[in-house]
């Protein structure tokens, strides 16, 4: 995987995948660092810090990971014909819900 900067085309980052990615998720706050979220057929869901280039979290996943989604509340995915969501809400979310990602890192 290599993380290119938008605006300048140069490269912020290369991560070496043992197989194919699927998905990827960018996840940008204000208040915190950039996280990068990856899977696809690498039976592992990673999250990486983007200032320290370290991994925040490395979920296994029984399946391909076809599609992704982070955001400072939530990290979900989806597999075979399941989608898994991790955050404060549990599988059931709703608008201004709070769950975090800290929760499962």
């Amino acid at each position: 995987v290599v993380v290119l900067n938008g605006a300048t085309g140069m490269q912020m980052l290369r991560v070496a995948c043992p197989g194919v990615v699927w998905s990827l998720a960018l996840l940008s706050q204000p208040q915190s660092s950039a996280k990068l979220a990856y899977g696809g057929e690498l039976q592992m869901l990673t999250v990486i810090d983007l200032s320290t280039h370290k991994d925040v979290l490395q979920l296994p996943v029984p399946e391909t990971i076809y599609d992704l989604c982070i955001s400072a509340e939530a990290l979900i995915y989806t597999n075979g014909r399941r989608a898994t969501a991790y955050g404060k809400g549990g599988v059931h979310c709703s608008w201004q819900d709070q769950p975090s990602l800290n929760v499962i890192t």
